[in-house]
């Protein structure tokens, strides 16, 4: 983190938290340290020896720290403007036919510290302890919607259903880009099921899309990747969601928070540019496609009343979308 981005979060949390500094400890030093053991993964003895503080001490300013940070999600994590984004407005001939989106949304498992009385539900079909964590951003790497806390063995489309009768935000009239497993539904545009999806697969193949369906995925894939790669990018900064966090699960629940909201203001006061950890998350989801670690392609829980109207709108986006492209097709063989 830059000094002056460090700078600008100490002052923020100053004028709009209850965080201020201790007898012995600065308000900067315990910031410093909350941001160490986050990005570092360090452990509560480690914080010791680098700040040469007590272990309860430590606990103690990164509870307070942590407390404040939680305001920062209440200053950070909300809905974009209703404007059609950038990135679609940026590459208008092949994404037009989104110009109604406004994000993305997918779940992601961050491992969790479960006793062992309690683990069996938290246990996802990786086998591993996590928490099922539902969030929502925009296509320019924002976070507007984080909903931590959820049993690892839950399914997305079970967690989108509660957060959608609690305090899930909408926007009328607009799209969200969802993979499969969340099923056609009014205002989540899923690809087709059982159709070459992933870029990387197009890649190999070395073709060109060869059905309205593989061309709809395609572009659909472009978009909804930033979803992906946001998950990367704070798993990469934050090196603490690597590994099982020994928390309360409270805690752990309002860490995913905090850090959410953090990614959003280092990325707001740098003004949208990338570091180093995007490019380290780019490489690690490189690796996992090489791998074939890949999100399901389920499309279930289909609302029957629902499913038709969902349907025939991706149905249309892919027609004209097929139309224009093979018209592209015939002016490039002309030239």
């Amino acid at each position: 983190m830059p000094i002056t981005t460090f700078l600008d979060l100490r002052d923020w949390l100053s004028q709009n938290s209850t965080l201020r500094a201790s007898r012995y400890v600065s308000m900067e030093e315990q910031l410093m340290s909350f941001l160490w053991i986050i990005g570092h993964n360090a452990s509560n003895r480690e914080a010791q020896e680098q700040f040469q503080h007590s272990g309860e001490t430590i606990s103690r300013h990164f509870r307070s720290v942590l407390q404040a940070m939680l305001q920062l999600y209440h200053g950070f994590v909300r809905l974009p403007p209703d404007i059609t984004p950038t990135r679609i407005r940026s590459d208008w001939g092949k994404m037009s036919y989104f110009k109604n989106v406004r994000g993305a949304i997918d779940g992601t498992h961050i491992l969790a510290h479960i006793s062992s009385a309690q683990q069996t539900p938290y246990r996802n079909r990786k086998g591993t302890i996590s928490q099922n964590v539902l969030a929502r951003c925009s296509l320019d790497m924002y976070f507007f919607y984080v909903c931590p806390g959820w049993e690892g063995a839950a399914n997305d489309a079970r967690v989108l259903e509660n957060a959608e009768a609690h305090d899930f935000p909408h926007m009328e009239g607009r799209m969200w880009l969802a993979d499969a497993g969340y099923g056609l539904k009014p205002g989540f545009l899923t690809p087709y099921c059982t159709v070459r999806y992933h870029l990387r697969e197009q890649a190999l193949a070395r073709q060109r899309p060869q059905t309205k369906e593989e061309l709809f995925n395609l572009h659909h894939a472009q978009l909804r990747n930033v979803i992906e790669r946001i998950f990367g990018v704070v798993k990469e900064r934050f090196r603490i969601l690597s590994t099982p966090m020994e928390f309360d699960f409270k805690t752990q629940t309002h860490i995913v928070l905090a850090l959410y909201a953090l990614h959003n203001f280092i990325r707001h006061r740098a003004n949208g540019e990338e570091d180093d950890f995007y490019r380290k998350a780019d490489i690690v989801r490189e690796q996992e496609l090489s791998s074939g670690i890949e999100e399901k392609q389920e499309d279930q829980r289909l609302t029957p009343r629902d499913q038709k109207q969902t349907s025939n709108l991706r149905e249309s986006i892919a027609n004209e979308m097929w139309i224009d492209y093979q018209q592209f097709l015939v002016d490039s063989n002309r030239a």
